[in-house]
């Protein structure tokens, strides 16, 4: 047809919600570590987006050669539009998440290949954040807004960064940079 109106639906416009704090993440950290103690994998998928910002296929996505830990940086190779998908960027790593045992663990155990072994649903970071919701207080519209019709429980630590980031005064550019927003270059 000539015009798209009436065929294509007009796209959800939500309202501003309460971003969860890093706090929160580390609640929801902790209640995935204790609902799978065996699954370094699940701990690994959290610890890596709580400390990047990265949507969890970019996570799933790295490999071990694009871990530098001596320059304290990651390649980050996929995205979610187009342009991210053509824009490889190499992002700086945070000190807490050089820190981290099972980060330094997979790094050192992988010689070259995925970080990540297994692939996990969404469902494993929503029943850790439900978790942090029930037995710690973390409030579950942050991770759960009632304005949207998913509950967004692999953005609630991508969230948890950028406004981290954005009450330390860090400038939109380097927090688009770090999470990967088109025209952050």
């Amino acid at each position: 047809p000539s015009s798209q109106r009436g065929y294509v639906p007009q796209p959800k416009v939500y309202g501003r919600t309460e971003a969860p704090t890093p706090a929160h993440a580390d609640a929801c950290l902790r209640r995935l570590r204790a609902r799978h103690p065996g699954r370094s994998d699940a701990i690994l998928i959290g610890v890596l987006m709580r400390y990047t910002g990265l949507r969890l296929a970019q996570v799933v996505g790295i490999h071990r050669e694009d871990v530098d830990l001596r320059a304290g940086t990651l390649l980050v190779r996929t995205g979610k539009t187009r342009q991210e998908k053509a824009d490889m960027r190499v992002m700086p790593v945070s000190r807490h998440l050089l820190a981290e045992p099972v980060f330094l663990a997979a790094v050192r155990a992988t010689t070259a290949g995925p970080l990540v072994k297994i692939s996990h649903s969404t469902e494993v970071l929503r029943e850790a954040w439900q978790d942090a919701s029930d037995l710690d207080g973390v409030p579950v519209h942050v991770w759960n807004p009632p304005n949207r019709i998913n509950t967004r429980p692999n953005h609630g630590f991508r969230a948890a960064l950028q406004a981290h980031l954005t009450k330390q005064k860090v400038g939109q550019d380097a927090i688009d940079f770090l999470v990967g927003h088109v025209g952050s270059q």
